[in-house]
């Protein structure tokens, strides 16, 4: 997925308690899923961080060094796809976000999206970019790695180009799972996720036209992992 934002050039889920009141928060699966699920909401960072991101060496191309806590495991991981939803999935309440209530359509300007890049140990050849049939590594062994962050739509922006990736920003990261609604399948293959925090990252109409499909947005969840936890900028 291709897409800007207006920082300086251009570019661009919580207690079961509490999440199970909101609308459209999922209703429990009748058996537990093999491990944590996405979204959810971004707030109260006080647990322990299980990874750690840093920006690849020089020379590595569009690439991220993915760190296991605390064993210090490393491991380099490629860009596998990128893509967008049409509608927030993970929730950042100082928005006046809301999760997910039901399909959505194509955004138009002043709706949220959720922009998503997809990072992986193998990466596929041959395979659709926009889905997630590119990164091959989908399993606890390699770990796959969602960069992620809201953006408002705009009806204007730069020319159409591919979206760099934002760096530097103050970030929440946690263990869950892929997302989206298809299938429709209760429990979602494990994911990593890094995401960047913030109401003002936006995205041009021209932009998203880029992309020959856009996803819907899965409910907050409640089998929610004990790791979020929360970066300053740097």
């Amino acid at each position: 997925m291709h897409i800007s934002t207006r920082f300086g050039i251009g570019f661009v889920v919580a207690a079961a308690a509490v999440c199970c009141s909101m609308p459209g928060f999922a209703q429990p699966a009748a058996a537990a899923c093999g491990n944590p699920q996405s979204p959810r909401m971004l707030d109260k960072y006080d647990q322990q961080p299980s990874f750690s991101i840093e920006r690849a060496p020089a020379g590595e191309g569009d690439t991220i060094l993915y760190i296991q806590r605390p064993q210090g495991q490393k491991y380099l991981l490629r860009r596998c796809g990128q893509h967008y939803h049409c509608h927030v999935e993970n929730v950042q309440p100082q928005c006046g976000q809301q999760g997910a209530t039901g399909e959505c359509g194509q955004p138009t300007s002043g709706s949220w999206v959720e922009v998503h890049t997809v990072y992986s140990v193998k990466v596929g050849t041959g395979c659709d970019p926009e889905t997630l049939d590119c990164c091959l590594s989908m399993g606890p062994a390699d770990p796959v790695l969602v960069m992620a962050y809201h953006a408002k739509v705009t009806n204007d922006g730069p020319p159409l180009q591919p979206l760099p990736l934002p760096w530097g920003f103050e970030t929440a990261r946690w263990s869950g799972s892929t997302t989206g609604t298809k299938p429709p399948t209760e429990c979602k293959p494990a994911a990593k996720w890094n995401f960047m925090l913030g109401c003002d990252f936006t995205v041009s109409e021209r932009q998203l036209q880029l992309f020959h499909h856009f996803d819907q947005a899965r409910p907050l969840q409640h089998q929610l992992s004990n790791d979020l936890t929360h970066d300053p900028p740097r």
